[in-house]
């Protein structure tokens, strides 16, 4: 794709497909995921949810000893 979007200055990846391919990922989820887990930011995010969970976890478990 030629245009210069904030969605293609996001996801560069996107910049370099063909137009129908653009289409293809944004209509399926799958695709879509795919290419937004590929962004450090979420990346990062989807960690730290990661260990806050396992905190939380180790802290009911404590809890539930005690």
């Amino acid at each position: 794709m030629a245009s210069t979007t904030p969605l293609m200055t996001d996801f560069p990846v996107l910049a370099t497909l063909p137009e129908k391919d653009v289409k293809d990922v944004l209509a399926d989820e799958r695709l879509t995921n795919a290419i937004l887990f590929t962004v450090p930011a979420v990346t990062a995010a989807m960690d730290e949810q990661e260990k806050l969970s396992r905190e939380n976890e180790e802290l009911a478990s404590k809890c539930i000893v005690s």
